[in-house]
Order: structure tokens, then sequence, then C-alpha cells
């Protein structure tokens, strides 16, 4: 996936999202729920979500080991911080849940 197509999966997830919220607006407003429309977004939000996450998971990991290089440059050898770590760490709780799960846990609490 190149840049470009980042990009408008990232337009489409936002254009997806708006429509989703609008919809569970519709259903407290109305005081009516359809689950089987719901899902039909939330299907469409889970495929751009996690071709997103995969996307910023391999940037973070690349651009940490230059982060750390540039880092080792800025502090020097004389500083005598050689043995300091230092990582960026890209977090996501779709490292441990299914899109579809977060879903359905925000809509039960």
């Amino acid at each position: 996936m190149d840049d470009r197509d980042f990009l408008q999966d990232v337009i489409n997830y936002n254009q997806v999202l708006s429509q989703r919220n609008a919809l569970l607006k519709y259903f407290a407003a109305n005081r009516t729920f359809d689950q089987n429309n719901l899902e039909i977004y939330n299907d469409l939000l889970a495929q751009l979500g996690v071709k997103i996450f995969e996307k910023r998971k391999k940037f973070v990991q690349k651009f940490s080991l230059i982060f750390e290089q540039r880092y080792k440059q800025i502090l020097g050898s004389e500083s005598g911080w050689e043995q300091e770590k230092i990582s960026l760490v890209f977090r996501s709780q779709l490292e441990k849940h299914d899109m579809n799960e977060l879903f359905a846990k925000s809509l039960d609490g």
C-alpha cells in the first residue's frame, strides 16, 4: 500500500465512521435499533481500520530505527548517555482485539 492508498483509506474510514455515527444518533433519537444495518458499517470500518492499523504499525517500526539513530547522534559519544535506550511504540487495541469485538464492547458500555 502506498501513501496515496493509505490516505484514501483514511478518508474512506472517516466518511464511513461519520455515517455510522449518524446512524447511531438516528437510533437514539428514534428509540430504534437495526443490528443488520449497523453491521454493514462495522464491517466496512473493520476492513479499512485493519489496513490503516497495519500501515501505521509498519511506519512506526521503520521510523523507530531512524529515531533511535538520530537520538544517539544528538547525544554524542561524549555525553555519558551511551547506555541510555529510547524507543517508539505504536499501541492499539487492534493488537489484542478484533475491531468488530471492539464495536460490540462500545455498544454494551
